[in-house]
């Protein structure tokens, strides 16, 4: 019994050590990862800003009456969604390094589509 006991305790210890190293660990390599971080935040901006503009011509095209399959549109583009809805893969990303504290506020994009997907994408 004293032995399950004293293998109890140091089980506990052991435990309470790791978190401890893991937080110091953590916190010596933070700024490394935010920075890494902040390189996907801005790379999915810019996919975003050359999706939206995108989006934007096909949106001219749709208005002069071109049909989409003259121009070979990307369907697949729809897989990223609205731009401008929260929870859209690159908004998310995005969203989501910001309220982690990784990224400011700032790099959150002012995203808005030029017409519902729907039309975009006929």
């Amino acid at each position: 019994r004293a032995v399950q006991i004293a293998l109890d305790y140091i089980g506990k210890e052991i435990e309470k050590a790791k978190r401890e190293y893991s937080k110091q660990v953590a916190a010596r390599r933070l700024s490394e990862y935010s920075s890494l971080v902040e390189t996907a935040v801005d790379a999915a901006r810019e996919l975003g800003d050359a999706i939206l503009a995108m989006h934007g011509f096909a949106d001219e095209m749709r208005l002069v009456g071109a049909a989409h399959r003259d121009f070979k549109i990307m369907y697949s583009l729809q897989n990223f969604g609205d731009l401008a809805e929260p929870f859209s893969p690159l908004r998310g990303l995005i969203g989501e390094a910001v309220e982690k504290g990784h990224v400011g506020a700032g790099k959150l994009p002012a995203w808005k589509l030029p017409a519902p997907l729907e039309l975009l994408h006929i």
